[in-house]
């Protein structure tokens, strides 16, 4: 097996996804071991394994012989996003590239059905442009919707039409399909580079000019973080972020 309990519990996985990460090793396997090892339908196998692989979980290796499946996911929980972790009681740090790719995934995964809140000015956008290709982007958007997280976003009023029309095309199409609640606040709260996220149980500050996140785990300082999004909606002016994002797409 190439996880441990806990790790596979963090994922919430399906009967069916469990049972065929369960199988999956580092060695690879053809679909037809695959099959074999799980005892699933062969219909039942592909879409699973097509779900698993969207979300980073399963690797597919292609070769001239065959195509193969490896499990993926140890690489997000002992990868190269422990190599570069720092931690000081309940605060770790992450930096460089694979090492956030890494932890974004691992907390899209273990929030799974969770509420991800972002407040963040135009420059974020050059600073996940830096780490992130189209078809990255597109993958952990992805991820987002198959995992049912809510996205809740605070952006600059005037500044984030630059931002959302100097996206890639893919980002901005992904970017649809998975806001959902986003406020429109004044462009002089976000004199920053640094992107401030939480969910339930963890607050990260994202530095985007030097790829450096930063996350926070005790409860007192969720909680503070918490109430200060609270605060921030009392200022912000709701939008319908379906609507907003599909006109500055086509306009």
């Amino acid at each position: 097996m190439c996880m441990n309990s806990h790790q596979l519990k963090l994922l919430g996985l399906t009967v069916n996804e469990t049972k065929i990460v369960k199988a999956l090793g580092h060695v690879p396997m053809s679909l037809a071991e695959v099959e074999k090892k799980t005892t699933l339908a062969h219909a039942s196998v592909v879409d699973t394994l097509r779900r698993l692989t969207s979300r980073g979980v399963v690797k597919v290796v292609h070769s001239q012989k065959r195509k193969t499946y490896t499990c993926e996911i140890s690489k997000l929980f002992n990868g190269d996003a422990a190599i570069n972790k720092k931690s000081f009681g309940n605060i770790e740090v992450y930096e460089g590239k694979e090492a956030l790719l890494s932890l974004i995934s691992t907390e899209l995964i273990r929030n799974r059905h969770g509420r991800l809140l972002s407040f963040h000015g135009e420059e974020i956008g050059k600073g996940w442009l830096g780490i992130l290709d189209p078809r990255e982007i597109q993958k952990r958007n992805e991820l987002i919707v198959e995992h049912d997280i809510i996205v809740e976003r605070f952006v600059p009023q005037s500044g984030y039409r630059r931002l959302f029309k100097s996206l890639p095309t893919t980002w901005q199409k992904t970017m649809i399909g998975r806001t959902h609640v986003t406020y429109f606040l004044p462009d002089e709260y976000f004199q920053t580079k640094t992107e401030l996220m939480m969910f339930s149980d963890v607050v990260m500050v994202y530095e985007t000019h030097n790829q450096r996140i930063t996350l926070f785990r005790d409860k007192e300082t969720v909680k503070l973080y918490a109430s200060l999004f609270e605060i921030i909606r009392t200022v912000g002016v709701k939008i319908n972020s379906e609507e907003e994002f599909v006109s500055y797409l086509y306009s």
